[in-house]
C-alpha cells in the first residue's frame, strides 16, 4: 500500500512552509518540495524544522517537466545539500545520478521523464537507473496508447527496487492510481485543481476520498469505466462510494479508451485482471466482440454498457434498458406502456436500447434524429418508426426522450425538444445528467410534465452495474446522493 506525496510548488517561502504544516493534516503522507518553482531564498533546515511527514526534495529541469532557470551547477549543488541536511528522499534524474553520491540518510530516488513520449525498450532503462544507486525508481512518460499504461504497470511488478510508474496525461490517469496495486511506495498529488504540475495529474482529495488509494494493494480487485472522453464521469465516485460503504477492498479506475483502441485496451484489462467494466461512449456496440455470453437485451439492442469477467468467462449486459423502465415505474407506478406514444430523440446506442425496451413494454415508439438516415436505419432494425428532425414537435407524444447530448454541460442552455410543443401531462425523460436539471427538465416542469431526469436513471443502472460486479445491492440511496453532491460542488 502506497502513500499520497502532494507536490509543494509555491513560489513564495511562506506559502511553501504553510503547505508544509497544513498538507499533512489533509491526509498528504508524503509531500514533495518543489525547489525549481520557489522564487525566494529558503534555508533547507527551516524546511526540515516543519517536517511532519517525509519529504523529497526536487529540482525539475525545463525538459523534464519542470522550471529551474538557475544554472545547472546550483541545482547539483542543492541537491547534494538536501542529502547532507536530512531529506528523506532526493529525485536524482537517471543523467546526474553518478555526480551525486550517497551521502547522510536520504534515500535516492532515481527518475526519468519523458513529457513526449514512451520509451521503447523499458527493461533497459531500468538497469540504468538502478545503476544510479536507487533506493527507488520511477518513470514518469506520456503514453502515446492506453496500452502503454499496463506497459508500465507490469514493468514495476518486475523491479527488485521499488518502483514508482506513472503515465502522464488523460491516457494515464488509471496509473496514479493502480501503482499502489504493483508496488509504487507513494504517488504524486497536487494540493488543489489550481496547483497541478503534470498532464493528468489527480488532487488529495481525489486520491483520498474517491480513490482511497492508501488503501490499494496487490489483492485490491479493480473495476473501471472506458469511454472517450470519460474526464466529466461521475462513475468513479459512485461505484467507489458504494465499495467503500460496503467495506470491499476494491477500486474503481476511470480508462480513456480511444475508439480505434478498444481491442487493444480489452486484451490488456483481461490480462491485468480487471474484473469488470461500465462502458460508454463510443463503445457500447463495438463491445459485443468482447462478450462469451450476453443478456437477451445486448442481443436485442446491440448494445452493451456492462462487462465482467469472472471464472474465465466474459459477460456482457446492459443496465441502461432496466433503469429506464425503473424510473418509469417509479413516477407511473407501471412498466406497461400500451397506447403511450414514445418519441425518442437521437439515434446512438441509448436510443436503440431505450427502443427496444419501450416497443417490449407495449409503446409506440418514434425516432426522429438530425440525420433522418441514421433514424430510419435504426427505426428499421428496431421495427419502430421515424420522422424528420424538424417534424418531431408534432408527433402526439405522451413519453418524451432525450437520448442525445443537447442540454449536457457545458452547452447547459440548449435545449433538443420545441418549448411550445411540449403539453401539460406529458412525461420528459432526459437521460443527460450533468447538469441533472436541464434546460428541458426545466421547461417541461414549468409547464406541468410529469419529469425523470438523467440522474435517477444513471443511479438505476449504476446499481444494477454493482449488483452484477459484486453480487450485492449498494446501500440504498447512497448513489443518488453522491451524485447530488458532484452537481452541488461542482456549481
Amino acid at each position: 500500500m502506497g502513500d499520497i506525496c502532494v507536490s509543494v510548488a509555491e513560489k513564495s517561502r511562506e506559502a511553501l512552509l504553510e503547505q508544509l504544516r497544513r498538507l499533512p493534516e489533509r491526509g498528504a503522507g508524503c509531500l514533495e518540495v518543489r525547489f525549481d518553482y520557489l522564487e525566494e531564498p529558503t534555508d533547507l533546515a527551516e524546511i526540515l524544522d516543519q517536517r511532519t511527514c517525509p519529504l523529497i526534495a526536487t529540482a525539475r529541469r525545463p525538459e523534464d517537466g519542470g522550471r529551474w532557470n538557475r544554472p545547472e551547477a546550483e541545482r547539483r549543488k542543492l541537491l547534494r545539500d538536501a542529502c547532507r541536511a536530512g531529506f528523506d528522499y532526493v529525485d536524482l534524474e537517471e543523467d546526474i545520478a553518478h555526480h551525486i553520491p550517497r551521502e547522510g540518510d536520504a534515500k535516492r530516488l532515481i527518475s526519468y521523464h519523458d513529457m513526449l513520449g514512451m520509451p521503447d525498450n523499458l527493461p533497459t532503462l531500468a538497469h540504468q537507473l538502478e545503476a544510479g544507486d536507487a533506493d527507488v525508481l520511477k518513470i514518469a512518460v506520456m503514453p502515446q496508447r492506453v496500452a502503454d499504461t499496463f506497459r508500465l504497470l507490469r514493468w514495476a511488478t518486475s523491479r527488485k527496487v521499488p518502483a514508482l510508474v506513472i503515465a502522464m496525461g488523460d491516457l494515464g490517469v488509471a496509473s496514479r492510481i493502480l501503482n499502489a496495486k504493483v508496488g509504487s511506495p507513494f504517488t504524486f498529488a497536487a494540493a488543489d485543481v489550481a496547483s497541478v504540475v503534470a498532464p493528468g495529474m489527480l488532487t488529495l482529495a481525489e486520491l483520498r476520498d474517491v480513490y482511497h488509494y492508501p488503501s490499494i494493494g496487490a489483492d485490491t480487485r479493480v473495476f473501471g469505466v472506458i469511454g472517450d472522453p470519460i474526464a466529466q464521469s461521475l462513475s468513479p465516485k459512485v461505484h467507489n462510494a458504494a465499495f467503500a460503504a460496503d467495506g470491499q477492498d476494491t477500486v474503481y479506475v476511470p480508462f480513456r479508451v480511444p475508439e480505434e483502441e478498444l481491442d487493444e485496451f480489452m486484451a490488456e484489462a483481461t490480462a491485468f485482471g480487471i474484473e469488470g467494466l461500465s462502458v460508454t461512449i463510443p463503445h457500447k456496440q463495438r463491445l459485443l466482440r468482447h462478450g462469451d455470453v450476453r443478456d437477451p437485451l445486448v442481443s436485442a439492442a446491440h448494445s452493451s454498457n456492462t462487462w465482467v469477467h469472472a471464472e474465465g468467462r466474459r459477460a456482457l449486459f446492459n443496465t441502461d434498458g432496466p433503469a429506464v423502465l425503473h424510473a418509469l415505474e417509479q413516477l407511473r407506478g407501471t412498466t406497461v406502456l400500451e397506447n403511450v406514444t414514445a418519441l425518442i430523440l437521437g439515434a446512438g446506442g441509448v436510443s436503440r436500447t431505450i427502443a427496444v425496451v419501450l416497443g417490449d413494454a407495449g409503446a409506440q415508439v418514434v425516432l426522429a434524429n438530425r440525420t433522418r438516415e441514421r433514424a430510419e436505419a435504426l427505426a428499421k432494425e428496431v421495427g419502430v418508426d421515424a420522422v424528420d428532425w424538424e417534424e418531431r414537435g408534432a408527433v402526439a407524444c405522451d413519453l418524451l426522450v432525450n437520448a442525445t447530448k443537447v442540454g449536457m454541460v457545458p452547452k447547459i442552455d440548449e435545449t433538443p425538444f420545441p418549448e411550445a410543443s411540449l403539453r401539460e401531462g406529458m412525461v420528459v425523460f432526459d437521460t443527460v445528467y450533468n447538469p441533472e436539471r436541464t434546460k428541458l427538465i426545466e421547461s417541461a416542469a414549468a409547464r406541468g410534465c410529469q419529469v425523470v431526469t438523467g440522474a435517477e436513471m444513471f443511479v438505476h443502472q449504476a446499481e444494477a452495474q454493482y449488483r452484477l460486479f459484486t453480487g450485492r445491492a449498494p446501500k440504498r440511496g447512497l448513489m443518488l446522493e453522491v451524485v447530488r453532491q458532484a452537481f452541488a460542488t461542482n456549481k
